[in-house]
């Protein structure tokens, strides 16, 4: 039991860091756009626990959970449930990234700019993903194992 808790941790760990993450940069843009004297929008503020659980949706938290709990019921390894986490997180984190609302060029930034930007932003956004199914995918675990 004590390896599924302590990658929970971990899982937790990485969620937390992708989410203040994201907050990080959204504050260093702007800073960065207002010492250009442009006006981006609000400041990001950092969630609150309840911000940081309903950020998926609560369908969704159960939706995992069930197929999690079928995987582990099917006697898959916990090695190959972490893989399909880590699979579905490159699949749900890219998909994110393409469909996010704010998607655009950054006015006055140069194309190395946008690129290492796009990147910062699809790892923040795997890391997230990764975070959250690696918490779904280990809690379940747990459960189980206690079960």
């Amino acid at each position: 039991m004590t390896a599924p808790a302590i990658w929970l941790a971990v899982s937790a760990a990485i969620y937390l860091i992708a989410i203040f993450g994201f907050v990080w940069v959204g504050r260093r843009r702007i800073d960065r756009a207002a010492s250009r004297g442009m006006t981006l929008g609000p400041e990001p503020v950092s969630p609150s626990i309840g911000e940081i659980w309903a950020r998926h949706g609560g369908d969704t938290n159960v939706i995992f959970g069930i197929f999690f709990l079928a995987l582990a019921f099917a006697d898959f390894p916990l090695w190959q449930r972490a893989g399909i986490a880590g699979l579905a997180a490159l699949v749900f984190g890219s998909l994110w990234l393409v469909n996010r609302p704010q998607k655009g060029p950054i006015s006055g930034a140069g194309s190395f700019r946008e690129a290492g930007t796009f990147t910062g932003y699809w790892c923040l956004a795997v890391l997230d993903w990764l975070g959250y199914l690696g918490i779904i995918c280990f809690g379940t675990a747990v459960l189980v194992e206690l079960v």
